[in-house]
């Protein structure tokens, strides 16, 4: 799925470019990146473009996620072993 972002003061949007197989996208609470998982991994990408970055590896079908104001994303995986996990929006391997 390619990523839109929009202007409130605008009605078209306005493709991500490089973006092509973003799912279950969710947004950082200032509003700057727009996180999504893509293949077996949890990436990044800044609102108003430029390379996606990755966050994490996962070895699961993801379910969804929640990007927190502490900069900490959870997200779940179909892996029922592991529950809940939880990475830095920075980086770095994922715990449960």
């Amino acid at each position: 799925m390619q990523l839109y972002v929009r202007t409130l003061d605008q009605l078209a949007a306005t493709a991500l470019p490089g973006i092509s197989g973003a799912r279950n996208p969710v947004i950082a609470p200032d509003g700057n990146w727009v996180g999504f998982f893509d293949g077996s991994a949890l990436k990044k990408v800044a609102i108003n473009g430029g390379p996606a970055v990755t966050i994490c590896k996962y070895s699961s079908n993801p379910r969804g996620a929640s990007w927190g104001t502490n900069d900490v994303i959870i997200f779940a995986t179909a892996d029922a072993s592991s529950g809940l996990l939880r990475v830095a929006a920075a980086g770095g391997e994922p715990e449960i």
